[in-house]
């Protein structure tokens, strides 16, 4: 049973949390066709607050333990992904906690989906997990047989998901896949109903962030790391590059880093930050300038206006609508972005 102490101790932060945060978004309320969630937490000390804000307005979580990784809204439910103190990796569906006792991997909550009463979560178990489906670990054949630049060699990982309908996409790296001058590296790839689909040649050292499906079109935005020169072969310690692939087409966007992706209308928005430490988002390749000294956390398109949740400097937790910003809270820090059904 919850000590007294600690029960008064958690009312008085979820009320110190509505004090700091409101003030702002009530000058500035959302009006949007669909919601708008925003995930993150507060700093007011030790623990963090697991907060999110929809259409501007904070929602505290009462589990002092919880770092908020991700947010996923279907229907009237909540959920929320993330770990505790304790680096166990946990989601939320509304208030009940569900644990997953075999993750090893506390960031495997990143990858939050949910389809109909179906929890989906990207994650490394025992070493060979996939994903997980209803708190139950999946493994995804990964075997690419023979091919005259492929060897499969290791599990594969899932890092982003998408849900279409009744059909299961995610992406994520094959470790130890691709032979290159005798050196195996990792290489990104999807699965689409657990059949293995290769990227083009820019996949080696990618780690795929986000993935959209949209029609039959499936677009995935990726980090890479080191650089593929002309001839086939790399150079390693290259600037990191941020780019996405448009049906396994690759399209690379610049020095820096992908967060999130976004498609509306045919157009394509990924959210980002540069190698110097700025905020940014791409419509279609072309960069947009959010902030310096600011990073993203994901981007939402609605009623043609772009949101993009992320963090400026160190301790403003913010989201810019159109490229002007706004702030969420003062002490504290933004993860996710989604939107309500």
């Amino acid at each position: 049973m919850m000590k007294f102490s600690s029960f008064l101790n958690l009312i008085f932060f979820s009320f110190f949390a509505l004090l700091s945060c409101t003030k702002d978004n009530q000058s500035h309320p959302f009006q949007t066709s669909k919601d708008i969630y925003i995930l993150g937490g507060q700093e007011n000390g030790f623990p963090v607050i697991p907060t999110y804000w929809k259409n501007g307005s904070p929602v505290v979580f009462l589990d002092s333990l919880l770092y908020p990784e991700s947010i996923a809204v279907s229907g009237t439910n909540i959920y929320i992904g993330g770990w505790d103190q304790g680096n166990i990796t946990v989601y939320y569906k509304n208030s009940t906690r569900n644990v997953f006792d075999d993750a090893i991997f506390p960031n495997a909550s990143m990858g939050l989906k949910v389809s109909g009463e179906d929890v989906y979560m990207t994650g490394v178990g025992n070493g060979t997990t996939s994903y997980w489906k209803n708190n139950t670990p999946v493994e995804v054949d990964w075997a690419l047989g023979a091919n005259s630049q492929v060897q499969s060699s290791g599990p594969a990982i899932a890092s982003a998901f998408a849900v279409s309908g009744d059909d299961i996409y995610f992406a994520g790296q094959v470790v130890d896949t691709i032979a290159n001058n005798g050196i195996y590296v990792p290489m990104a790839a999807y699965w689409k109903n657990g059949k293995i689909n290769l990227l083009d040649r820019a996949a080696v050292y990618a780690q795929p962030t986000g993935m959209v499906v949209w029609g039959s079109n499936v677009y995935i935005c990726a980090n890479k790391m080191n650089n593929l020169n002309a001839d086939g072969s790399f150079t390693m310690g290259g600037s990191d590059t941020a780019m996405y692939w448009s049906n396994g087409v690759s399209v690379i966007l610049g020095a820096g880093y992908a967060s999130s992706i976004f498609v509306s209308n045919g157009d394509v928005y990924i959210s980002g930050t540069t190698v110097d430490g700025s905020a940014v988002y791409w419509k279609n390749g072309h960069q947009i300038m959010l902030a310096p000294n600011a990073n993203t956390k994901g981007i939402v398109v609605i009623d043609n206006d772009v949101y993009v949740a992320g963090n400026l400097g160190y301790r403003y937790g913010v989201y810019w609508k159109n490229g002007v910003v706004d702030t969420l809270c003062t002490n504290g820090f933004i993860t996710a972005i989604t939107l309500g059904n």
